[in-house]
């Protein structure tokens, strides 16, 4: 092998060693598992690694151009296709976080040490986060210190906080004062170089971006119209990121009570969740746009109706009618799903596929060559995982 590319595959291997380091490798997997969350995790990672696959979906079934624009994140107000997967994943984050909870108190934890692994969570996947920057400072001005790890984990310590110390019958309370007070914001402040005129949420008068460029400082990487690439995940968005987890952990809560047990009746409670975010958010509408850039509350209501419906489907499938061998492919990669999102970030898998499955690329012509780039990619990503799936090894934060 030429020595460059033996150097590259080091290079990779030093990653993976880097991130093992950040991270608790766990050789079984937990007893007791919500099947359906963890292949809905899988389905987003998914959604949000393997795009290209639905891509090509959408120009085989010939789609025009105005609706191959829905697959990309909105220029700045509406809820395009890309941007539901990331608050997906951040309501899971949250799903997750009563039946972890309650595992902590079975062996006798209290709140205490909880709070000081929730903080040790921040910790790593904060790292993690910056560790993932180093892959996009190239093509920005300075080193980007807030990323989507970033925002997870800021969101998810928030919501944790909330939920350990605030009383169960307040929690919903606080989650509509934190919406209502960036609701606030979004609408009636605006920032100091805004100009005469400008709505409050617009592109030049919003103050979260422009607290976010005060304090990038030499971070002068932009998108003309977006502004800074990673304005969507700093910390002045944390708030209704947070709010957005608290809706998954009162998912969690409806599905975890009773000893797991599935029953339409937990389905029908996530749709009724699903319904009064998603009438909220129609009404909020009327106030406020969804931006997901500036992360208002009316885009943390529309998408948390998405991630409610989506758990409900996928709760109503799996864990009440018992169709399971299907979602086995995405719960492989959700049991994982920290693990694929840093190798697709930081290992130059499309070096490996490259040297394998891509020479075959040439042998289809046309779409069909996209279809199988994207299939075969698919493939190799799948085949690492289900290779650790086999092994019996979880890698998890905290």
């Amino acid at each position: 092998m030429a020595p460059h590319r033996m150097g590259r595959l080091i290079s990779s291997a030093g990653w993976c060693k880097i991130i093992a380091m950040l991270m608790n490798e766990n050789g079984k997997q937990a007893v007791r598992r919500l099947e359906s969350l963890d292949a809905l995790r899988g389905f987003d990672m998914f959604l949000l690694i393997d795009a290209g696959l639905v891509t090509v979906l959408f120009l085989a079934c010939g789609a025009s151009p105005e609706t191959m624009q829905t697959l990309r994140h909105a220029v700045w107000e509406g809820c395009n296709f890309r941007d539901l997967i990331a608050p997906l994943f951040m309501f899971m984050v949250g799903a997750s976080f009563p039946l972890s909870l309650a595992k902590s108190r079975e062996r006798g934890l209290t709140d205490r040490v909880v709070f000081i692994k929730a903080l040790r969570r921040l910790v790593l996947l904060f790292a993690c986060g910056l560790l993932e920057s180093t892959s996009r400072w190239p093509k920005l001005g300075g080193f980007p210190i807030f990323g989507t790890l970033q925002l997870i984990a800021m969101a998810g310590f928030v919501a944790s906080c909330i939920y350990l110390f605030v009383k169960p019958r307040w929690r919903l309370a606080v989650t509509g004062a934190i919406l209502l007070a960036m609701t606030a914001v979004h609408t009636c402040v605006t920032c100091p170089c805004a100009p005469v005129g400008a709505a409050a949420y617009s592109v030049e008068g919003n103050v979260i971006q422009w607290l976010h460029r005060v304090l990038y400082l030499n971070c002068t990487g932009h998108d003309v119209v977006r502004g800074f690439a990673c304005d969507a995940s700093g910390p002045f968005c944390v708030p209704n990121a947070a709010a957005l987890v608290l809706m998954g952990m009162f998912a969690g809560e409806a599905v975890f009570r009773n000893g797991m047990r599935a029953s339409w009746k937990k389905v029908g409670t996530l749709l009724l969740w699903a319904a009064g975010c998603g009438l909220a958010g129609c009404l909020a509408g009327f106030v406020l746009p969804s931006i997901k850039s500036i992360w208002t509350s009316t885009f943390v209501l529309i998408t948390g109706a998405f991630a409610f419906l989506m758990f409900a489907l996928f709760h109503a499938v799996i864990d009440v009618l018992g169709f399971r061998k299907w979602a086995f492919f995405f719960r492989v990669i959700g049991l994982n799903s920290i693990t694929i999102y840093l190798v697709w970030k930081l290992v130059d898998i499309r070096y490996t596929y490259d040297l394998t499955l891509g020479h075959l690329r040439p042998l289809f012509p046309g779409l069909w060559g996209n279809a199988w780039a994207s299939l075969s990619f698919i493939a190799l990503e799948w085949g690492l995982l289900y290779f650790l799936y086999r092994k019996k090894i979880f890698i998890k934060i905290g």
